[in-house]
């Protein structure tokens, strides 16, 4: 019996402390860029659910109520993966790489806060302009994901 509590006690630990190193803040340069590189990617894969959601739409593949909830989910995910990156300090050397994943984040909720309202107006016909401004967004993050792979800013 006391083997059993110890084990689920260790287990319990065990949990906890992967629960914490995923959440916890990039503490090194080399952990603040592959954070970068996971946010910038994560956004890159918002950006184009969207797209995914207004281009089966356009084509009648998919309800527009079910476009719209996918495009409100991808907003809310891009929303919340910047600023969960914005809340971790940068080591001094990548105060850069920070203001740069920011601004690109912010730019992608923003385009997708008017994809939503768009849609929640009924304004389809708009939202297949939207997608092409989704495009250029995924790209300009596929773009900053490579820079801070390769080490640069």
């Amino acid at each position: 019996m006391t083997r059993r509590v110890l084990a689920l006690v260790a287990a319990a630990l065990l949990v906890a402390l992967a629960l914490w190193y995923g959440q916890a803040p990039p503490r090194s340069s080399e952990m603040y860029r592959k954070r970068a590189e996971e946010t910038v990617q994560a956004m890159r894969s918002q950006a184009q659910v969207a797209t995914f959601w207004l281009r089966a739409a356009s084509a009648g593949r998919v309800t527009r109520e079910a476009a719209t909830v996918g495009i409100e989910d991808a907003e809310g995910d891009a929303g919340a993966t910047s600023a969960e990156f914005a809340g971790w300090d940068p080591p001094a050397d990548l105060v850069g790489l920070r203001d740069e994943v920011t601004d690109a984040g912010d730019d992608l909720t923003d385009a997708l806060a008017d994809v939503r309202i768009a849609a929640h107006h009924g304004q389809w016909g708009r939202l297949s302009e939207a997608a092409g401004q989704l495009d250029p967004l995924a790209d300009r993050l596929a773009s900053l994901g490579t820079r801070v792979r390769e080490g640069g800013r």
